[in-house]
């Protein structure tokens, strides 16, 4: 393994474990230290701490059917699985902003399926608010997931070269793993 591709590893697993103990020390707080539907306003009629559940994924999709966490807990754990896998390639090609990418993502599911297993819910308490308007109330875990995936739209966007170079090693992977000629 070459220096460049160990300092990946170490920034990834860095990210990781950071962002999942940010998230669970966050959330442990403020479960721990607010009432359901307490709300502590940080920047008057902005932003606010806000303590509520979701039983769903993103914007409570899924959300109140009993089946759902079940369901969201084992896609959480395939995801999580597939995500960690690009997460290894990525810092074997030496690709550090996908490596970062992958990461955050897969930071950000775990953050959550931890909750779905332990609590049968994530805790969210985040909440902005625009006017009228309150976006949906999210957590550390979320940021991740969608800062990840922002950061892989970038590359996919832009840095094309990479992304073929990651998948050419993914092709290759699967196709040794079958004993086919990926050559071919």
């Amino acid at each position: 393994m070459s220096k460049k591709s160990k300092q990946i590893l170490v920034v990834s697993l860095l990210i990781i474990v950071a962002m999942i103990l940010i998230d669970q020390v966050s959330k442990f707080l403020v479960s721990s230290n607010m009432k359901m539907f307490e709300n502590i306003s940080v920047i008057k009629g902005f932003f606010s701490i806000y303590r509520c559940t979701n039983t769903g994924s993103a914007f409570s999709f899924l959300g109140g059917y009993s089946w759902s966490i079940i369901f969201l807990s084992i896609f959480s754990s395939i995801a999580s699985i597939v995500v960690l896998y690009f997460v290894f390639l990525s810092f074997r090609k030496e690709k550090m902003l996908l490596s970062i990418a992958f990461s955050l993502i897969f930071a950000g599911a775990v953050g959550n399926l931890i909750d779905r297993i332990r609590l049968h819910h994530v805790v969210d308490f985040l909440r902005f608010d625009f006017g009228s308007y309150t976006f949906p109330i999210f957590n550390i875990a979320d940021s991740c997931a969608v800062v990840g995936t922002f950061l892989l739209l970038f590359c996919i966007l832009f840095k094309m070269k990479d992304i073929d170079e990651l998948l050419a090693q993914f092709k290759r992977s699967d196709a040794n793993k079958r004993g086919i000629d990926s050559e071919n």
